[in-house]
């Protein structure tokens, strides 16, 4: 600054007044009555800023004004020359926002050299956007909105879901659309006899408390037998079952890692109950010939019991590095009959670094020749290979007879993409909408998938950032790349992915606002109503429902060719220039 002599000062003053007033008010389509019909029932108008520009790919898209509420940030445009999904204005759930960064300040803005949109907030969310607004500078509009935003992102406590549900006329919830009896049934198993019982071991979640209250196991596996076992895995994760191949038998089974360690630790109860479950896939079909040993393991035991295949999605080094800590994986010498294979599936961390570099890529202005290589290097495709990949190993297996248990670290995050998708290539009735609802209902918010910690809607600022991770969007992307490719299999279409990632980040609803089923109930015993997505979806089933459906092609065998990967045209795509 010593060096800026007064003319200097005078040209880049007269340099800056001359950008800003681009921006003023009178130079702009005013609008004549504020309104907000748009408001949700408990949503409150707290603070409206005009004069702001939206910018996309460094260039101002169109003038309007910032409203911020107890839900949301809105941005409508002055007139009509913003199109977003043919609207004229842009929407951001508060809990929607990862991160937000402050560009520029008023010493840069000084300088007549800085770029015209230099004086801004960038919001970087979580469903691949990246979104940047411009403020007029020499004015306290950009720092009243970042003093606001500080204390209304997450982590805060400010639901929204609670002002909405106390606003809300609720005839019913349908948050028990999950019932574990009846779906079990469906697949044939039946409560009174046969080789698997439903358990309520877990009623007061004192055996895990991020199972649910039923568990699905093997008849002869008592529930002392089970309490034995969830002190020799991790996070107490048994192995239980989730699915049954109706025509062969082969269960499909979930479970988190043992605590094997260095030394190499034993449970006899642990091992028990995975001898019941090989055995219990094949006393449910005794007509059905046993699967073809030969190709199901490497070494077997002719004598030993039906083969079992345990897929690891983690990749063997790092499986290896959790024996350090106490865990680690299954010995083909202790479990009989049962072969460890690893997926080389990336962690949490990974994903997060790759989506962060995928979200910079969306939403950035690249050379055209460079738009590929751009893509591959943020390693998104490569994540979503590898899931899909070991999907189809899974499903493979499933369809030859031969039962499979699922598990990585927790068992909550790669091995719930993987049994998610695995049904969903076996199963025809988790094409429907209905079965679909259902399969996220089971597999995700009853076996405990942590939503309030993944995509950071937790209320409590204890939670560390490193917890946040993209794992259900890493899902719904590959359930896209499904509907895609085999659209006349599946009855819901691409806007219900849309729908459930917008509100999987919202908190309008309260389905994914908890970690799993107890802390939901926990939650529904003190509000006593819950305002859930499904009765939203329900009500409009035929927007979320594929024309083009074809229930005859229902029972086609499904396999994805991850070489098909492209990128889901909901996210921005790069500008190329």
């Amino acid at each position: 600054l010593r060096r800026l002599n007064m003319r200097d000062m005078i040209e880049n003053n007269a340099s800056i007044i001359k950008r800003t007033k681009l921006l003023e008010p009178k130079c702009l389509p005013l609008v004549e009555t504020a309104t907000y019909d748009w408001l949700l029932p408990g949503e409150d108008y707290e603070l409206e800023i005009p004069d702001v520009i939206y910018v996309k790919y460094g260039i101002g898209v169109a003038h309007g004004k910032l409203t911020c509420t107890n839900y949301q940030i809105r941005f409508d445009a002055y007139d009509k020359e913003l199109c977003v999904n043919g609207e004229n204005h842009v929407e951001i759930p508060l809990f929607a926002i990862d991160k937000v960064n402050k560009i520029g300040d008023l010493l840069s803005s000084f300088f007549a050299g800085q770029s015209e949109h230099g004086y801004a907030i960038e919001l970087e969310c979580k469903d691949m956007r990246l979104i940047k607004f411009s403020f007029v500078p020499y004015c306290n509009s950009r720092s009243k909105v970042l003093s606001w935003l500080s204390k209304n992102i997450a982590p805060c406590n400010r639901l929204f879901t609670n002002q909405y549900i106390d606003n809300c006329n609720i005839s019913s919830s349908l948050y028990d659309i999950y019932d574990p009896i009846l779906e079990y049934s469906r697949l044939g198993i039946k409560q009174t006899d046969g080789p698997w019982r439903l358990s309520l071991a877990n009623h007061n979640y004192a055996l895990c408390p991020t199972y649910p209250a039923k568990l699905l196991v093997p008849s002869c596996a008592t529930d002392e037998i089970l309490f034995e076992s969830s002190k020799f895995r991790t996070k107490g994760r048994i192995p239980v079952c989730c699915w049954r191949h109706p025509e062969n038998g082969a269960a499909l089974c979930r479970s988190s890692q043992p605590r094997v360690g260095i030394v190499g630790n034993q449970c006899n109860f642990d091992q028990f109950l995975i001898l019941s479950i090989q055995q219990a896939s094949v006393a449910s079909h005794p007509d059905v010939a046993p699967p073809d040993i030969t190709e199901s393991l490497a070494e077997i035991d002719q004598f030993g019991p039906p083969p079992l295949i345990i897929f690891d999605p983690r990749p063997r080094v790092n499986a290896v590095a959790n024996t350090v800590v106490g865990a680690g994986f299954e010995s083909s010498q202790i479990y009989r009959n049962c072969q460890v294979r690893f997926l080389g599936i990336a962690n949490i961390h990974a994903v997060r670094e790759s989506y962060s570099k995928m979200r910079n890529f969306c939403n950035s202005r690249i050379p055209k020749e460079n738009v590929p290589s751009a893509a591959l290097n943020t390693d998104w495709f490569q994540h979503l290979t590898t899931i899909f990949n070991g999907a189809n190993q899974i499903a493979n297996k499933i369809r030859k007879g031969v039962s499979a248990l699922i598990h990585c670290s927790d068992g909550w995050d790669r091995t719930t993409q993987l049994i998610s998708l695995v049904q969903l290539l076996l199963d025809p009735f988790y094409r429907t909408l209905k079965g679909f609802i259902l399969l996220i209902e089971k597999e995700w918010l009853s076996y405990g998938h942590k939503f309030a910690d993944r995509c950071r809607t937790n209320i409590k600022e204890d939670v560390k950032s490193q917890e946040r991770s993209p794992i259900f969007l890493q899902f719904l992307d590959c359930v896209y790349h499904l509907i895609s490719t085999f659209p006349e299999c599946f009855e819901f279409n691409e806007k219900l992915l849309r729908e459930l990632l917008i509100h999987v980040h919202s908190c309008k609803y309260s389905t994914f606002l908890h970690n799993c089923e107890r802390e939901r109930k926990e939650f529904l015993q003190k509000k006593k109503v819950i305002i859930s997505l499904w009765v939203f979806i329900f009500n409009n089933a035929s927007h979320y429902c594929y024309e083009g459906y074809d229930p005859q092609q229902a029972d086609k065998k499904l396999f994805f060719n991850a070489s098909k990967l492209q990128a889901w045209p909901l996210y921005p795509a790069p500008k190329a220039i």
